[in-house]
């Protein structure tokens, strides 16, 4: 990323693919919400929205109906029916969340899955992003565009330089407190995954990771295929259940 900046001479190089990401996902927005409402299970499919959304960075099309298109596609691929019964278990004991967001665009969708969960549960929640702009990934400049403060506390976390990633011991002090004392955490996206993948104890216990196997490794690590939306909680006994 450092070489990148010093290339274009921008602090922010993908700041216009992250403004054009968030306005197609925005443009669909009412569409989403429409999916949700008429859902049987509103949660789940907010849920499979928001893993979806993790796509976003290489299904952007020229039009808003290549991502209607292929968002309508990709709903039909099935997520694990007992990570997402515990996965709402959780949430009926949640009073605060902290949800690690991701990329541009993509918050969109978890926008709406906060929306959905404050409507059944109301628990507190905070969203984190990233402090320093790091490829597609969404800053506090990104999740305002997006409403994601219409549903959430922003809070920057706290990293000093560019990693695709939550690394918990580089976080603020705050950012920190607030994972340790929440009831449960959303984690969005490979980066996510890759940082808290090895965390132990209490905090890797609380974590809920959402994400497409975008490649080989996660396919052989979630016995899944590629390309496919992935909802699990690990817990203390690394126990995945595609």
């Amino acid at each position: 990323m450092h070489l990148l900046r010093d290339a274009c001479g921008k602090e922010d190089p993908f700041r216009q693919i992250k403004d054009m990401q968030n306005q197609r996902m925005l443009g669909i927005l009412p569409f989403l919400r429409k999916l949700v409402k008429k859902a049987h299970d509103p949660l789940h499919t907010a849920v499979k929205l928001a893993i979806i959304g993790n796509t976003i960075d290489i299904m952007m099309g020229n039009r808003p109906t290549d991502i209607v298109n292929s968002i309508t596609e990709r709903l039909k691929d099935p997520i694990s029916e007992r990570q997402y019964l515990q996965f709402r278990k959780r949430l009926d004991q949640c009073a605060s969340l902290v949800y690690l967001g991701d990329n541009a665009g993509e918050i969109v969708c978890d926008r709406l899955l906060l929306e959905t969960i404050k409507e059944l549960r109301n628990p507190d929640i905070v969203f984190v992003v990233r402090s320093v702009p790091t490829l597609n990934d969404a800053t506090l400049r990104e999740a305002r565009a997006a409403g994601i403060h219409k549903a959430a506390t922003v809070l920057e976390n706290g990293i000093d330089g560019p990693c695709p990633g939550t690394i918990l011991g580089r976080c603020s002090q705050e950012v920190q407190e607030r994972i340790s004392e929440a009831d449960m955490v959303i984690s969005k996206g490979g980066g996510n995954f890759d940082a808290l993948e090895e965390e132990r104890g209490r905090v890797r216990d609380r974590i809920t990771f959402m994400l497409l196997s975008k490649c080989v490794p996660y396919c052989h690590y979630f016995g899944v295929e590629l390309h496919r939306p992935i909802l699990a909680q690990l817990g203390p006994a690394d126990s995945q259940d595609p």
